[in-house]
């Protein structure tokens, strides 16, 4: 795990939670009758707002230092780069946008300095290759509008960065956000605008993984996307097969809605029983989890409507609709609480972005965290003994909670060096 230390310098932490999910789906021929029961294994969670542990076990009680496989995960969220305004797009309808994130102080990464999103954007990047991410996530508003100079710059820099010391290529994904495919004033609805600006400008944003994702829906795998991780870089190795794998699913949700065609997606993939992590750009309205008074309108959020929007005259854009959130969107919110979520399903966490701050909507039980093992000496008569921690890297963060099953991170924008490191430890094998 990782988190940001004095003068926003990145270092590993030593918190490393246990985390059992289960996932015995018994499939039928539609993705909508699938019967979920209770899988084998479990997921323990820490983080802090800059990273995230998750630890797969068999059993909450589990030893949690003989780890089978290990991934690291680099989220990216709202960067919100923008080079110049796009007047070529529309005369004033990028102007807004442009003007609000021209410079942006640097929050996390380099707390105090004041940079352009884009220059900030690269030194985020830099992280993937000193950590070894295993892939890096981007779930949207990465640009302030579709213009394809900025698409390309941000390829351009994924393409260079993206790398591990040894020059391997790091895959990403990427989801689009409300803004990446919104030109402001532009006398198009939002369906329209996205189903334009996702195929015709965004489209490289979405060959991070080419070749690398054997299920897609939309054309270029705009509405939804995976990418499957092998064993990790501890080996994930039993009996001489491989057994550990991690699914990273996308979910387009920039305009707070989630289509039944993309709900069958999740479905068939979850089904496979393992071990998956959600990324999307709106987070969901978790019911139980995230606060019912949350400041932002959210996916599944029974304030989402035509009454509650109140930014469409900012954005100039058309309204949200009267009806509120489709029957769709419900049903899988829902799902996610009720079937999905470890240990019930094999879904671990999810990660968005979206609202600029961080948070944890917590879906399981908390754990007690484990006491702080001291081995103390004594230095002379008149002192007071000298005490060291035993615990070791592999060893849950003393005074932390854990949690078993399933928590959704909404990570700091980008823009201001906000980012989060995730490591999922597999020790259901150990």
């Amino acid at each position: 795990m990782w988190n940001c230390g004095d003068g926003g310098r990145q270092h590993r932490n030593s918190l490393v939670p246990a985390i059992v999910a289960s996932a015995s789906l018994v499939a039928a021929a539609s993705p909508a009758h699938i019967q979920w029961a209770r899988t084998p294994w479990t997921a323990i969670h820490q983080w802090t707002p800059l990273s995230a542990n998750i630890t797969l076990v068999r059993r909450p009680s589990d030893d949690v230092r003989n780890v089978s496989a290990r991934w690291r995960i680099l989220h990216l969220t709202d960067a919100h780069i923008s080079l110049s305004e796009a007047r070529d797009l529309h005369e004033t309808g990028t102007r807004r946008m442009h003007s609000a994130f021209r410079v942006n102080n640097d929050r996390h990464l380099d707390r105090g300095a004041k940079r352009a999103p884009a220059d900030t954007f690269k030194r985020l990047l830099e992280l993937a290759s000193h950590y070894t991410a295993d892939a890096v996530v981007l779930t949207g508003d990465i640009v302030n509008f579709p213009h394809n100079e900025t698409v390309q710059h941000v390829l351009n820099s994924l393409m260079a960065s993206c790398r591990t010391p040894s020059g391997s290529r790091i895959p990403w994904v990427y989801t689009s956000g409300n803004h990446d495919w919104l030109v402001e004033g532009l006398a198009r609805g939002r369906k329209e605008q996205r189903a334009f600006f996702r195929h015709k400008v965004l489209r490289p944003l979405y060959r991070g993984v080419r070749g690398s994702r054997p299920s897609l829906c939309g054309q270029e795998g705009e509405d939804c996307g995976m990418l499957e991780l092998g064993h990790g870089s501890a080996g994930g190795r039993q009996n001489g097969k491989d057994e550990s794998k991690l699914l990273i699913l996308t979910l387009d949700t920039s305009m707070h809605e989630i289509s039944s065609s993309q709900a069958d997606f999740v479905w068939k993939q979850l089904s496979r029983g393992l071990p998956t992590i959600l990324a999307v750009h709106v987070p969901l309205m978790l019911p139980g989890a995230t606060p019912k008074d949350n400041k932002h309108v959210l996916c599944g959020d029974p304030r989402y409507g035509y009454g509650s929007d109140t930014s469409w005259h900012i954005e100039r854009r058309e309204r949200w609709p009267r009806s509120g959130s489709s029957p769709s969107t419900l049903r899988f919110v829902e799902d996610v609480v009720r079937r999905f979520a470890a240990p019930r399903g094999p879904l671990l966490g999810i990660l968005g972005g979206h609202e600029h701050v961080h948070r944890a909507d917590k879906v399981g039980r908390t754990l007690t965290p484990p006491l702080l093992n001291l081995r103390c000496h004594n230095t002379g008569h008149d002192q007071a003994p000298r005490c060291e921690s035993e615990s070791s890297s592999n060893a849950h963060v003393p005074g932390v909670p854990l949690l078993e099953g399933l928590v959704q991170y909404v990570t700091p924008p980008s823009c201001e060096g906000g980012h989060r490191l995730v490591e999922v430890r597999d020790s259901r094998f150990a």
